[in-house]
């Protein structure tokens, strides 16, 4: 198979592999994490050397997958959970905390010093995350009436089936993974990232279907399914 590897750097190329992992080794690294994407999309992309990120050419989905090449475990924790975290970029001083037990899976977002942010706590026996935003602290994009969720932990995760989202305006969704990577629309903000956003407008997430909410779902159904 062919990849092709977007490096913080700067650099991108070619490589070739059964799976990304095997392509990967093939290459000299060139930092702690790589994005890339299947097949060859060299002229796709360009790479903004002051925000130090790839962006996608005009009439170009972006489209690109996550490798972290370097991970700092952390043990257990006080509780006994698990602990990983990976880089998410090649400062090494953001990453990305996985926090686990035999029932639940905690992910934690993790920027320098600054407080770290949950990004929501998985049911694994339901493969369902819970999600809550609160629009009295800005967690609405006015601009296009929509709620933000993290494009590459949802894209590049293998344990998520489901978003249980709730919000401080009485709203409760399902939604499913596959559908907001399909359907959802992405914010460009300048310095993307890891913290690039998809989104689902409130209209989306209201929408009817024969006179029934397709993603609303009442407060009291089972939150476990």
């Amino acid at each position: 198979m062919e990849f092709t590897l977007f490096w913080l750097k700067g650099k991108s190329e070619l490589v070739y592999g059964d799976e990304i992992s095997l392509a990967i080794q093939s290459t000299t690294k060139k930092g702690k994490v790589v994005y890339y994407t299947d097949g060859n999309s060299l002229s796709d992309y360009e790479f903004d050397r002051e925000n130090k990120n790839w962006f996608p050419k005009p009439n170009v989905k972006f489209n690109l997958d996550f490798f972290p090449l370097e991970m700092n475990n952390e043990g257990k924790d006080n509780d006994g959970n698990t602990i990983r975290s990976f880089f998410i970029d090649d400062t090494g001083k953001n990453k990305i905390m996985v926090k686990q037990n035999d029932k639940l899976i905690t992910l934690i977002l993790k920027l320098g010093k600054t407080k770290s942010r949950l990004i929501g706590t998985v049911t694994k026996s339901t493969r369902t995350i819970e999600m809550i935003r609160n629009q009295s602290r800005g967690h609405l994009f006015w601009s296009t009436n929509s709620y933000g969720f993290g494009y590459y932990v949802l894209k590049n995760q293998t344990s998520i089936d489901w978003i249980r989202l709730s919000d401080d305006m009485g709203g409760h969704w399902k939604i499913p993974v596959h559908y907001l990577l399909k359907a959802g629309k992405f914010l460009h903000f300048k310095n993307q990232g890891f913290e690039l956003q998809i989104l689902l407008s409130l209209e989306e997430l209201n929408k009817q279907k024969d006179g029934r909410y397709i993603f609303r779902v009442d407060n009291n159904e089972n939150r476990r399914f």
